[in-house]
């Protein structure tokens, strides 16, 4: 905040356009320095001393401000301004402390004195106080944890290919509003997640809020709404190995239930969700539905649930991987305020029975609650209207949204723009050779330095490392022939039984093959495994695949392949 100051003198008590009229009057000869003052109520000496400056603006003349000039011109603050706004944009955001540092070098660059703390190099808290109240656009905000693989994967590149996809199913099939849907998952617990602010006595060093318990239980709801407003009834999946009725009193009307024990959603149960989806929409021939997914592997490597979306007409379109934070409906604009309303709903539970605890008997009715305030039909044409899903809008995200894909991606770019922004970055200097020189001795440049020159954007001279994770769902139409056949294809891999296992299989057999097994659902290789993954043999066909993709909940597993080809 700024600093209390009380006023010591009267000067500058007159209007700017009291003043301007004053000087208008003289210069044009319509009254003289007395009269002028009088009329207009300004003070004649400050009058006759601004008729004079007759080279400089009208506007400039009576607008100069009253105090000491910032210590840094109006351009390089200019500079600095637009310097943190690129690097937030690229997700390098400046501290307050990263702009007083940065704000002592460029007076040091540029030669110009202050007094600023010579030992710390650092400029003071006055300074960027008074900095701040001179440029309201910025402000100190807490930022969001964003991941590397987000801000390389949401670019330009991948959100194209993801409308050109868009664009081509919606011209063909004339697609309205009540026909594009949205799914995703969202896990709920026990606890609470974050915990609202409360009035409590000042001073006190620790203040305490009840829960249910240090870590909760986890049940997975399936949630999916369309572009009209219009929400199919959640799923429920409890992390249990059977199912009592008692688990879904108070739950949302029209809702359904499965169990796992795990608790997470698997390849039948999703398929078992998109017959859910078909009873409630009734998609046909003259009424065909799109339904927008993530690429988790129930969606994009199950069989199953796209043979049952082709045979009723559902086109199902995977998001582009790492991207459902800014082009998932749900994840936009409708999982914070459920989330916000059920820990609001907790609280409330929690209140009105003192001495119990929230177990799995009561999230259905806590969450039905909360649902039902979020579900509203703003927030689902809301969300799909900031992702330009509908109205179909590729061009929704601006160029500074993407700024964080340039740093950290240079794949993105063609060769040539890669080069030039390799060339561009090289000519200029590091911040580690600037925090070296001996900024006193500088001799005095033609031009001026700016941020840039002294720390300039961060810019990827390499390619990133690939991770050896298993793949995940690239931008596709999944109900489309093309992706079916080669989810179908099996894999050309030889398998030679020469390694054993381990810890890693699931199965009894311990014999998986060489390094270069790939798992029959997403191709990941067994060489490409670093955190332990399971893994499962069909017994029929004798392939291999992750216990995730796969689904399989014991080691006698037959896989998708073998079961349809039966």
């Amino acid at each position: 905040m700024p600093r209390t100051y009380i006023r010591k003198n009267m000067r500058k008590q007159w209007a700017a356009d009291a003043m301007a009229a004053a000087v208008t009057a003289v210069r044009n000869k319509e009254m003289g320095y007395l009269k002028a003052s009088k009329t207009f109520g300004v003070p004649r000496a400050t009058l006759e001393r601004k008729v004079k400056c007759i080279d400089t603006p009208l506007s400039e003349v009576v607008n100069v401000p009253l105090g000491r000039k910032p210590t840094l011109p109006p351009h390089i603050e200019a500079d600095l301004v637009n310097y943190i706004i690129e690097m937030e944009a690229r997700l390098f955001g400046l501290t307050s402390t990263d702009v007083r540092r940065m704000a002592y070098q460029l007076a040091k660059m540029n030669n110009i004195k202050t007094d600023f703390n010579i030992n710390n190099e650092i400029a003071g808290k006055d300074w960027l106080i008074s900095f701040l109240c001179r440029h309201p656009e910025l402000s100190l905000r807490s930022p969001e944890s964003t991941s590397a693989a987000r801000a390389t994967a949401f670019n330009k590149v991948n959100v194209g290919k993801f409308f050109d996809l868009l664009e081509k199913e919606v011209d063909l099939k004339k697609y309205k509003s009540n026909q594009i849907y949205n799914v995703d998952e969202k896990g709920i617990t026990t606890v609470q997640s974050n915990n609202a602010k409360i009035i409590a006595l000042k001073g006190k060093k620790q203040i305490g809020v009840l829960s249910s318990a240090e870590r909760g239980r986890t049940v997975t709801t399936v949630i999916c709404m369309s572009a009209a407003g219009e929400y199919v009834p959640p799923m429920f999946i409890f992390p249990r190995q059977r199912m009592k009725m008692e688990l879904m009193d108070g739950a949302p009307p029209g809702s359904i239930y499965a169990c796992h024990k795990t608790g997470w959603i698997q390849l039948d149960l999703f398929t078992q969700w998109l017959q859910h989806f078909i009873n409630f929409v009734k998609p046909s021939l003259l009424n065909p539905a799109l339904l927008i997914l993530d690429g988790h592997a129930s969606h994009t490597k199950n069989l199953n649930a796209i043979n049952l979306a082709r045979q009723n007409h559902i086109t199902m379109i995977c998001l582009p991987p790492h991207c459902t934070h800014r082009m998932q409906p749900l994840d936009v604009s409708f999982m914070k305020p459920l989330t916000t309303y059920y820990d609001s709903e907790i609280q409330v539970w929690l209140r009105s029975h003192p001495g119990r605890v929230i177990t799995e008997f009561q999230i259905a009715s806590i969450f039905a609650k909360a649902y039902l305030r979020a579900a509203s039909l703003a927030t689902a044409v809301n969300g799909f209207e900031k992702t330009g899903i509908w109205p179909v809008n590729r061009d929704i995200f601006q160029d500074w949204e993407f700024k964080a894909a340039e740093t950290t991606d240079i794949q993105v770019a063609s060769n040539e723009i890669q080069e030039q922004q390799m060339n561009s970055a090289m000519d200029l200097p590091s911040t580690s050779s600037c925090s070296n020189l001996e900024l006193g001795n500088q001799e005095p440049l033609n031009k001026s330095w700016g941020p840039a020159d002294i720390s300039p954007f961060p810019v990827a001279h390499c390619e990133r490392s690939k991770g050896k994770g298993r793949r995940k769902g690239c931008t596709a139409v999944l109900t489309s022939s093309p992706y079916k056949q080669t989810l179908c294809e099996p894999s050309t891999s030889k398998c030679v039984p020469n390694k054993h296992k381990g810890n890693k299989s699931k199965g009894k057999s311990s014999n998986l093959g060489d390094d270069d097994t790939p798992c029959i659902y997403c191709n990941g290789l067994f060489s490409e495994d670093t955190d332990g993954e399971q893994w499962v043999q069909c017994v029929a066909c004798s392939k291999w695949a992750h216990t995730e993709c796969a689904g399989a909940e014991s080691s006698i597993f037959e896989c998708d392949l073998c079961v349809e080809s039966d």
